[in-house]
């Protein structure tokens, strides 16, 4: 099995612009393809983490694992998510900020339930602040963007808020929070 993702330094904004590939011998290609990109995204950084892997640029450890593939299948694909949306929620949050100007954008399905929606901004907020600090560097330019598919449970009127991607560098902590509380106000 074939994992290759690109990676980007959260510190000095740079990136080789080469993906990276690694073989795993004796994995199950399809439960690997069965996961988020998130949750393997988090793999991946630990595995970097413990091989003490470093931005090429500038030697930090706060380098962004995403577009995650297995085997050629990508892991985060919205037009499979929203198709999706007939049955499950989808919800998304985009933060981007240029000339230190920034502006949060809503999508996901036309009429997501109002609970989902409050459920991914707490778990939103909840990543951001398990997130190491040093991950957000303030820059004139970023972006925040993390995803959710809700899976319900119809009979037991239940749902789970599952992350499928998550990328955040330019912002600092303070302003993505800031931006997820005051739209939640709203909502």
């Amino acid at each position: 099995m074939e994992i290759r993702y690109d990676t980007g330094c959260r510190i000095c904004m740079q990136s080789t612009g080469i993906s990276t590939v690694i073989h795993r011998i004796g994995d199950n290609a399809e439960e690997w393809k069965a996961k988020p990109e998130f949750k393997v995204m988090q793999e991946i950084e630990l595995w970097r983490k413990s091989d003490e892997v470093r931005c090429e640029n500038c030697g930090a450890e706060e380098v962004e694992v995403f577009n995650v593939y297995v085997d050629s299948y990508p892991l985060y694909d919205f037009d499979r998510l929203a198709r999706r949306c007939d049955v499950d929620d989808l919800f998304m949050i985009d933060i981007t900020k240029k000339n230190g100007q920034t502006v949060l954008k809503q999508g996901g399905n036309r009429y997501p339930s109002r609970e989902f929606v409050l459920s991914c901004m707490d778990r939103m907020i909840e990543q951001v602040n398990s997130t190491k600090v040093t991950c957000f560097k303030e820059y004139h330019r970023g972006r925040f963007f993390m995803c959710f598919l809700g899976l319900h449970d119809w009979e037991n009127e239940t749902f789970q808020a599952i992350p499928q991607r998550f990328v955040t560098h330019g912002l600092t902590r303070h302003e993505i929070i800031s931006e997820i509380i005051a739209f939640k106000n709203q909502y």
